[in-house]
């Protein structure tokens, strides 16, 4: 009876350790879109990358998008595009955003 618990702990134990915990401790933090991406997606044009994104943004660039000039920005996850929403809304509109992307004026 004694092997009977110790297996079912250890096959307990194993499977905990097999549960979704363990992709975010991996360290390997998951792939923003590209702002190329984001624009073919909205259908912008015109787009240029910007060497140094800002504050929380994986890419950012600009392009051309209903006649004017906007800034794209990519993130991670969408808890970072929140963060960078949060400080953007003080510069001006967020025009657009979606899963991992947000778009404001230029």
């Amino acid at each position: 009876m004694n092997r009977t618990w110790v297996a079912a702990a250890f096959t307990v134990l194993a499977l905990a350790g097999c549960g979704g915990s363990a992709a975010t401790t991996s360290g390997v933090s998951p792939a923003a879109p590209t702002v190329a991406q984001v624009a073919a997606k909205i259908g912008a044009t015109a787009v240029s990358l910007d060497a140094s994104p800002s504050l929380y943004a994986s890419h950012e660039g600009t392009a051309t998008w209903h006649g004017q000039q906007v800034d794209i920005a990519t993130f991670a996850t969408d808890a970072l595009r929140d963060k960078w929403e949060a400080i953007a809304r003080q510069f001006g509109p967020i025009l657009a955003d979606g899963h991992d992307y947000a778009v404001t004026t230029g």
